[in-house]
């Protein structure tokens, strides 16, 4: 019992002196650690990878670090400190309790607290944010309980929705909402006429209700539909498809949610008023949908119920899908639009709008794309 408590203690000052050095970035004449420094890249005490996260990845490392600094002690004493377990031996064992030893030090570590909004999102009249630690906030009018919320009244300052925890992403459309949990499933709620929120009904929902999707890894919410990308590359629209949104060959709507035929390798999404943007993974982008100014980009002003490619783009590195207008950013930094300009969004002294993309002249070296969606 007496040498147990001891490594124990021995192995903890060990530890302690180590972490001392780390942080510090110093040499200390009591150190046990000797030969080595380690800095932390994101100044957060026990991150040692620099992912701004203590895990056991950052458990791995210090334990790489501790036991290749006890190989170096005499061997009587290099005993004494890493046979944790007592048995006379240094094995697997012994370094799985070093590692727990170092994650139950590392969880004590002051962690840096955040309560800031990564997403806002913005349908007709109302607002849906996403907060760092995954929840969801909601204000605005509440006609046909668009905010998720018991509550009928409209809201005039952020309201949580408490069903919704682990959020990693939330999408707006007219009138209903989208959120996408860190398990990959979709939840939906607000208007639902057109069959929008994909539960199977046309029930308007005043509370958030699964969609029966799993893997997802991308929403976007349309003016009456909804899409979403699973993590196979596949498509999956439901909703409203009178203009063919949903991309299904078919301008009928549909209560649950069906595949894109033809399309794979996608990697992000985007869902306009009435068409869809999709990006694969080499680069091209297809859409679909309403076609009337010419947001499809195909050099058609038609609908299409299916895919197509827009015309003369590769090597797309982010895509944006507004009310008729579409956007791409390139690779080099050049962004592309097509679509509605009666606002005069080309930038080219014109109101005319264009059914093939169109360079933006007036800025180049994007680097991403921040936009807010007013659907």
């Amino acid at each position: 019992m007496f040498k147990k408590i001891s490594t124990v203690l021995i192995f903890m000052f060990l530890f302690t002196s180590f972490m001392f050095n780390t942080v510090l970035g110093e040499d200390s004449d009591e150190a046990a650690v000797e030969g080595f420094i380690l800095t932390i890249p994101s100044g957060k005490i026990g991150d040692i990878d620099g992912d701004k996260e203590v895990n056991s990845i950052d458990a791995a490392i210090l334990k790489r670090y501790i036991i290749e600094a006890i190989s170096k002690l005499p061997a009587e004493d290099e005993m004494w400190v890493a046979d944790v377990n007592g048995d006379e031996e240094i094995n697997s064992i012994d370094y799985a309790l070093i590692s727990q030893y170092i994650l139950h030090y590392t969880d004590q570590f002051p962690k840096e607290e955040r309560n800031d909004y990564i997403q806002v999102e913005c349908g007709i009249s109302h607002t849906v944010a996403l907060k760092y630690d995954g929840t969801v906030w909601v204000w605005g009018d509440n006609t046909n309980r668009k905010l998720g919320i018991e509550e009928g009244a409209n809201i005039t300052k952020p309201f949580n929705i408490k069903e919704l925890q682990d959020i990693v992403l939330v999408s707006t459309g007219d009138e209903h909402s989208l959120a996408l949990k860190k398990d990959g499933s979709v939840w939906a709620w607000g208007r639902n006429v057109d069959n929008q929120l994909g539960d199977g009904t046309n029930i308007t929902r005043r509370v958030p209700v699964k969609v029966e999707l799993e893997k997802i890894v991308g929403i976007a919410a349309g003016g009456n539909f909804s899409v979403a990308l699973k993590n196979d590359g596949t498509v999956w629209t439901w909703g409203g498809n009178r203009r063919g949104q949903l991309g299904d060959g078919t301008t009928s709507q549909k209560a649950f949610p069906v595949k894109v035929e033809g399309l794979s390798g996608v990697k992000k999404i985007a869902a306009g008023y009435d068409h869809v943007l999709a990006l694969k993974e080499d680069g091209t982008v297809w859409a679909w949908g309403s076609g009337a100014f010419g947001q499809l980009g195909n050099g058609s002003e038609d609908l299409s119920t299916v895919p197509v490619k827009v015309n003369n783009l590769t090597k797309v590195k982010d895509i944006y899908a507004g009310k008729n207008v579409s956007l791409a950013l390139k690779e080099d930094g050049t962004l592309w639009l097509w679509g509605n300009n009666d606002s005069g969004m080309m930038g080219d002294n014109s109101k005319d709008f264009y059914n093939t993309p169109k360079k933006y002249e007036h800025i180049e070296n994007i680097k991403k794309l921040i936009y807010l969606n007013l659907t």
